[in-house]
C-alpha cells in the first residue's frame, strides 16, 4: 500500500491517471509499481509535459478512487 501511495503522489504531480499506467490489477503488483515509480524519477518537470493544475485535480480524483478500491 505504501508503494501505491508514493506512486499516486508522483503520478498526480504529472497529471497521470491510473488508466494511463494499467488496469486495476496492475496496482496489486508492488514490484511493477516500484519500477514505474523509479522510471518516473527520470522524467523532466511536469510543466515540460504541459501538466496544469486542472490535470492534477483530475488525476488526484482518479487515484483516490483506485486507492479506495485496492486499499
Amino acid at each position: 500500500m505504501q508503494v501505491l501511495r508514493r506512486l499516486a503522489r508522483a503520478a498526480v504531480r504529472y497529471g497521470v491517471k491510473p488508466e494511463d499506467i494499467g488496469p486495476l490489477s496492475t496496482f496489486a503488483d508492488d514490484d511493477y509499481m516500484a519500477q514505474y515509480l523509479n522510471n518516473m524519477q527520470r522524467w523532466k518537470t511536469p510543466s515540460f509535459y504541459g501538466c496544469t493544475a486542472k490535470h492534477q485535480v483530475r488525476a488526484r480524483r482518479a487515484w483516490d478512487k483506485v486507492i479506495s478500491k485496492v486499499g
